[in-house]
């Protein structure tokens, strides 16, 4: 169950010049300055041929309905097999649009390379099919295909340089819109879907042509938008379903309290999780090296079925 955060932000009757109001001001401005296409990915996502973008997410869509065919019952979790099929479908999907899947080792996670690539750290399935954690990587997989296989096709088109589609590929997939897709990814399969029930290959399959039509648009228009994905209230709310709530009055054990509005702040500016207390060890996270801000460090934990090690301060 998903943390409720009413309590936890500004009332709304609060003066205009009150610490708090300034406070949510702050995190408004910063999201939407996050939220803002540069002018740059603007000019980019015009010059995207619309029949690219429409080619590639009918293939990746022909995919899901080959793994997850019509009729299915809405009881039926996703199977080994269908997992199995849907990522060899994917590869050959990478293959023919001249993307590398390289295969790593470590954390559980789908790895962009740049332009051209991607690295994969997948683990088996089990007897009942892959786990919620493997399904959610799976999405990733998706919307990651999608988006260079359609900037790749415009590079061929002569419409879009190399160069530029490797920036609007940096922007598309940092900043707000990294919360974007990770918010979608995390309704169509999370620690939470499971512990509901809400796990059916179906539903899931649902949830895949919803990222695949979110990211057709967004590289029509610069910027990732699902308006059905979780709030940032839903990731925060699953944030503190995983972080212990530690009570206390020092600068740590309040930033591991986190409440909403220092969670969207710490979010925007994204400090090195380690200097709010976050140490990714006692999480029994695996970082990348220079990957230790906020926003890395909640990307993994939002990925983790693990429980967390009680900190220690």
């Amino acid at each position: 169950m998903l943390t409720s955060v009413s309590s936890l932000t500004c009332p709304a009757s609060l003066a205009a010049d009150s610490p708090c109001a300034s406070a949510r001001k702050m995190l408004s401005d910063a999201l939407a300055r996050l939220r803002k296409p540069p002018e740059a990915s603007l000019s980019v996502a015009h010059k995207i041929p619309r029949e690219s973008v429409t080619q590639i997410s009918v293939e990746l869509e022909t995919i899901i309905n080959h793994v997850f065919p019509a009729g299915a019952r809405l009881v039926d979790k996703m199977s080994g097999e269908q997992f199995q099929l849907a990522l060899t479908e994917l590869e050959k999907f990478a293959q023919a649009h001249h993307i590398q899947i390289t295969k790593g080792t470590g954390m559980t996670g789908v790895y962009p390379k740049g332009l051209r690539g991607i690295e994969l750290v997948f683990g088996e399935t089990d007897a009942e099919g892959p786990g919620f954690a493997l399904r959610h990587e799976l999405a990733h997989m998706f919307h990651t295909l999608e988006v260079r296989a359609a900037l790749i096709e415009a590079i061929k088109s002569g419409k879009v340089l190399e160069e530029d589609a490797a920036a609007f590929l940096a922007d598309l997939e940092e900043g707000g819109n990294y919360l974007e897709f990770e918010k979608v990814v995390t309704s169509a399969s999370s620690f939470a879907n499971q512990l509901t029930g809400h796990e059916s290959a179906r539903g899931y399959a649902t949830r895949l042509r919803a990222i695949l039509k979110g990211t057709a648009k967004g590289l029509r228009l610069g910027v990732i938008h699902f308006p059905n994905g979780k709030s940032l209230e839903d990731v925060y709310g699953l944030f503190l379903s995983k972080a212990p709530l530690v009570l206390g009055s020092s600068g740590k054990s309040m930033a591991l309290r986190m409440p909403f509005i220092m969670f969207g702040v710490f979010y925007a500016i994204n400090p090195d999780s380690r200097d709010l207390g976050l140490n990714p060890d006692d999480w029994g996270l695996k970082m990348k090296p220079g990957q230790t801000g906020f926003r890395d460090f909640l990307k993994q934990l939002l990925r983790s079925a693990s429980v967390p090690r009680s900190p220690t301060f």
